[in-house]
């Protein structure tokens, strides 16, 4: 699969340049640069960090996260499309838009249900934010709800790997969705080490992008950053989940044998 990973960076390029302008913007580093220059007080600490951590940290941008979401969610099916044909048959340079767009409406459904859980969950750092903002040391309260904040992104990520055997579950077994996240969550259960491994590699990847760009403003190297983050992220996550599941159903793997399509 990596000899042929450089196709589908070119594929997940595109979104992840959109999500590193856009998805991205720098409410938070801005946050926590504040923090770190002793900007933050009373008065404006409840206000700067729900703009950092809740949905209004798109600001004038909030269309470019309609926009980011149908480009995720179609640029996952296409992954997805094209991981499995390579699996089965070795081939993976064709571009199958008419399989993917066939798998859009669930992916995109999911890619929705991620969202919302995400921004929802937000919210628990706030109303920590709000029962300690009486308190006289800002710097506590702020760094408390950041902590909290990084915890609940672990949980989520956590929660995302458990499911991610069943985009092929659900595209090359026809399971019901229902069905397919069941089934997803017995096969990662055997697989704990994978599942916390990547859940803290990409928390703490991100907090180290935040960290440096608060540091490092004036450079902008958190969008470089992020990209590369982004791009490797939606690129390898479908690999990953196609080869946890033929090694959990043992399914013949064309990709690893002599390539029938050149």
């Amino acid at each position: 699969m990596f000899r042929n990973f450089w196709q589908l960076i070119l594929v997940a390029l595109p979104v992840s340049l959109s999500f590193a302008f856009f998805m991205t913007p720098d409410a938070e580093i801005n946050f926590v640069r504040a923090l770190i220059d002793g900007e933050l007080n009373g008065g404006n600490l409840l206000t700067r960090y729900i703009s950092a951590v809740t949905v209004l940290r798109y600001g004038k941008y909030w269309w470019t996260a309609i926009i980011n979401v149908v480009l995720f969610a179609l640029t996952v099916s296409v992954l997805v499309v094209k991981i499995d044909r390579h699996m089965r048959v070795g081939e993976i340079s064709a571009l199958p838009l008419k399989s993917a767009f066939k798998l859009f409406p669930v992916t995109l459904l999911l890619t929705l249900c991620c969202v919302a859980t995400v921004e929802v969950l937000a919210l628990l750092s706030v109303g920590v934010m709000m029962l300690l903002r009486f308190a006289d040391n800002v710097t506590v309260v702020a760094c408390v709800s950041l902590a909290v904040s990084v915890i609940v992104r672990l949980i989520e990520t956590w929660m995302f790997m458990l499911l991610l055997p069943a985009f092929p579950l659900k595209y090359s077994e026809h399971c019901p969705l229902n069905v397919a996240f069941s089934y997803s969550a017995r096969i990662m259960s055997k697989h704990k080490r994978i599942t916390w491994g990547i859940s803290f590699a990409f928390v703490f990847a991100r907090m180290a992008i935040v960290l440096l760009g608060a540091l490092l403003a004036p450079y902008r190297l958190d969008v470089p950053l992020y990209c590369l983050a982004y791009v490797f992220t939606i690129a390898y996550t479908p690999c990953l989940a196609y080869k946890l599941y033929y090694d959990e159903v043992g399914g013949e793997r064309r990709d690893v044998r002599e390539v029938i399509f050149r």
